[in-house]
Protein backbone atom coordinates (compact mmCIF):
# COMPACT_ATOMS: atom_id res chain seq x y z
CA UNK A 1 0.00 0.00 0.00
CA UNK A 2 1.35 3.54 -1.14
CA UNK A 3 2.16 6.00 1.79
CA UNK A 4 -0.20 8.71 -0.20
CA UNK A 5 -3.03 10.46 1.17
CA UNK A 6 -5.74 12.63 -0.23
CA UNK A 7 -5.31 15.79 1.51
CA UNK A 8 -8.59 17.52 0.06
CA UNK A 9 -12.08 16.02 1.59
CA UNK A 10 -13.60 13.97 -0.31
CA UNK A 11 -17.60 14.60 -0.46
CA UNK A 12 -19.67 10.96 -1.59
CA UNK A 13 -23.06 11.24 -2.36
CA UNK A 14 -24.78 7.46 -1.90
CA UNK A 15 -28.37 6.03 -1.65
CA UNK A 16 -29.43 2.66 -2.56
CA UNK A 17 -27.04 1.22 -5.03
CA UNK A 18 -24.64 -0.96 -2.67
CA UNK A 19 -22.75 -2.41 -5.78
CA UNK A 20 -21.80 0.67 -7.30
CA UNK A 21 -20.90 2.52 -3.67
CA UNK A 22 -18.55 -0.54 -3.40
CA UNK A 23 -16.60 -0.02 -6.93
CA UNK A 24 -16.33 3.88 -5.65
CA UNK A 25 -15.72 3.53 -1.96
CA UNK A 26 -12.67 1.04 -3.42
CA UNK A 27 -11.56 4.05 -5.44
CA UNK A 28 -11.98 6.11 -2.55
CA UNK A 29 -9.89 4.36 -0.39
CA UNK A 30 -7.02 4.00 -2.65
CA UNK A 31 -6.77 7.82 -2.10
CA UNK A 32 -6.69 7.82 1.48
CA UNK A 33 -8.25 11.07 2.24
CA UNK A 34 -8.06 12.64 5.41
CA UNK A 35 -12.01 14.00 5.65
CA UNK A 36 -14.70 11.90 3.43
CA UNK A 37 -18.40 13.81 4.13
CA UNK A 38 -20.94 11.12 3.13
CA UNK A 39 -24.54 12.41 2.12
CA UNK A 40 -27.18 9.77 2.15
CA UNK A 41 -31.25 10.32 1.62
CA UNK A 42 -32.93 7.48 3.25
CA UNK A 43 -35.47 4.92 1.40
CA UNK A 44 -38.43 5.99 -0.24
CA UNK A 45 -41.45 4.78 1.78
CA UNK A 46 -43.06 3.58 -1.39
CA UNK A 47 -40.17 0.78 -2.32
CA UNK A 48 -39.40 -1.38 0.26
CA UNK A 49 -36.39 -3.08 -1.00
CA UNK A 50 -34.80 0.48 -0.22
CA UNK A 51 -34.65 -0.03 3.37
CA UNK A 52 -32.29 -3.33 3.17
CA UNK A 53 -29.99 -1.68 0.25
CA UNK A 54 -29.35 2.05 1.92
CA UNK A 55 -28.16 -0.14 5.07
CA UNK A 56 -25.76 -1.91 2.83
CA UNK A 57 -24.79 1.20 1.64
CA UNK A 58 -24.19 2.50 4.61
CA UNK A 59 -22.30 -0.27 6.08
CA UNK A 60 -20.08 -0.32 3.50
CA UNK A 61 -18.91 3.39 4.52
CA UNK A 62 -18.30 1.62 7.91
CA UNK A 63 -15.33 0.03 6.26
CA UNK A 64 -13.16 2.99 6.37
CA UNK A 65 -9.87 1.53 7.94
CA UNK A 66 -7.18 4.71 7.08
CA UNK A 67 -6.88 7.68 9.22
CA UNK A 68 -9.92 9.97 8.30
CA UNK A 69 -12.39 11.90 10.07
CA UNK A 70 -15.74 10.81 8.29
CA UNK A 71 -18.86 13.28 8.31
CA UNK A 72 -22.12 11.82 7.82
CA UNK A 73 -25.30 13.39 6.78
CA UNK A 74 -27.71 10.62 6.50
CA UNK A 75 -31.51 10.98 6.17
CA UNK A 76 -34.32 8.37 7.12
CA UNK A 77 -36.25 9.23 4.08
CA UNK A 78 -35.85 10.66 0.91
CA UNK A 79 -35.80 14.54 1.43
CA UNK A 80 -34.42 15.58 -1.98
CA UNK A 81 -30.47 15.65 -1.49
CA UNK A 82 -29.62 17.03 -4.53
CA UNK A 83 -31.81 19.91 -4.54
CA UNK A 84 -30.42 20.41 -0.97
CA UNK A 85 -27.23 20.18 -2.31
CA UNK A 86 -27.86 21.81 -5.78
CA UNK A 87 -30.64 24.27 -5.31
CA UNK A 88 -29.78 26.28 -8.57
CA UNK A 89 -30.01 23.41 -10.68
Amino acid sequence: MSDFQLKTTVAFIVFNRPDTTRRVFAEIAKARPRKLLIIADGPRADHPEDAEKCAAVRAIIDGVDWDCEVLKNYSNSISATFESILPEC
